[in-house]
């Protein structure tokens, strides 16, 4: 699913080709039955009429045209204007790179580590989008990135998650990048304990959002009586709920690290992501395309007509370079206008 809120044309290009002939069709007979009525448009204003109708019709496939000249790899010139890649900021705002695993780099998530996750969860959720270098594969665990990707459902943000990786002894290479949305949705899919575990925690998680905060410096109550089993996971986790007597706000994805740490990356080796992983689980969501700032005019037209999503990413050899937004990239290709015309 592509995210189109911030394009010219808020539809699939394949909805601009079949716009066109609807709505010359809907303007003609507009216009008859104007013409019929009121006996409008007159002949000597008939030209006009058909040159407004032909441009509003064909006005979904000038937006996508648009959409494509305005993102380019190194140089876009279109009639003597450039737009420098250079110039266009990132999409903001970002982090570098989320902590790997979330912050708990070597060993399975228990009760005890699972409080190093807050402080990586709370940078990553303030951000648009976020980075994650896979190393040689072995750095990410399938299970944290469920945690992040939990949390990101949960809040809005992260929005997009770019993937790096190492190939050979190039590190920092663009494997592509996911909405989390996407990105979640195939995560629980592929695991049916994965399913389990997270609608298990969120139930929990939605337990103790019921119960109201302590005053400042009183000790952790524990878990009332309201809360159902006396070995319910909300029980038993009470104390993951609460810091300072206010709500912790990442105990759902604290709760959830570290049942996945309990019922999975204890259980033997996780899943680690390497570059054929992340095919495996995200090919059908994630865009591999990029706009090489080396490539020729030719190669990077054809990359920019390859992927229409909300963002682009900008590579130099396959090396990561940023994600751009294509707004961005409008934005100077209008301002260079403006100013060449000044």
């Amino acid at each position: 699913m592509n995210d189109r809120d911030t394009v010219l044309w808020p539809y699939s290009r394949r909805a601009a080709v079949l716009a066109v002939p609807l709505i010359l069709f809907l303007l003609l007979v507009a216009v008859e039955l104007m013409r019929a009525s009121m006996g409008w448009p007159r002949a000597e204003n008939e030209r006009l009429v058909f040159i407004g109708i032909f441009f509003f019709s064909v006005l979904p496939l000038f937006l996508i045209l648009v959409e494509i000249l305005v993102q380019h790899g190194a140089v876009l010139e279109f009639k003597g204007l450039k737009v420098n890649l250079a110039q266009i900021p990132p999409a903001a705002p970002t982090i570098e790179f989320v902590a790997t695993n979330i912050g708990v780099r070597t060993g399975a998530v228990n009760d005890s580590s699972s409080a190093q996750i807050l402080d990586t969860l709370r940078d990553a959720m303030n951000r648009e989008v976020v980075i994650l270098d896979l190393e040689d594969g072995h750095a990410w665990w399938e299970t944290r990135l469920l945690v992040l990707m939990a949390g990101a459902i949960r809040l809005g943000r992260p929005k997009a998650v770019v993937f790096l990786g190492t190939i050979g002894e190039r590190q920092k290479q663009f494997f592509g990048w996911a909405y989390s949305e996407m990105i979640f949705r195939c995560l629980l899919r592929s695991d049916e304990r994965f399913q389990r575990i997270y609608f298990r925690s969120q139930a929990a998680a939605r337990q103790w959002r019921l119960i109201e905060p302590f005053p400042d410096g009183q000790m952790n109550p524990g878990p009332p009586a309201a809360i159902a089993g006396p070995v319910s996971l909300a029980q038993n986790r009470f104390f993951m709920a609460f810091s300072s007597g206010l709500p912790n706000e990442y105990a759902a994805e604290q709760l959830l690290a570290s049942e996945l740490g309990e019922k999975i990356e204890n259980q033997g080796p996780p899943h680690s992501i390497n570059l054929n992983r992340l095919q495996e689980l995200f090919l059908p969501v994630l865009h591999s395309q990029s706009i090489d700032q080396d490539a020729s005019k030719q190669d990077q037209l054809r990359q920019l007509t390859a992927d229409d999503s909300e963002y682009i990413a900008v590579t130099s050899g396959r090396h990561y370079v940023q994600l751009v937004r294509r707004l961005s990239v409008l934005t100077v290709l209008v301002t260079n206008s403006v100013s060449s015309k000044a």
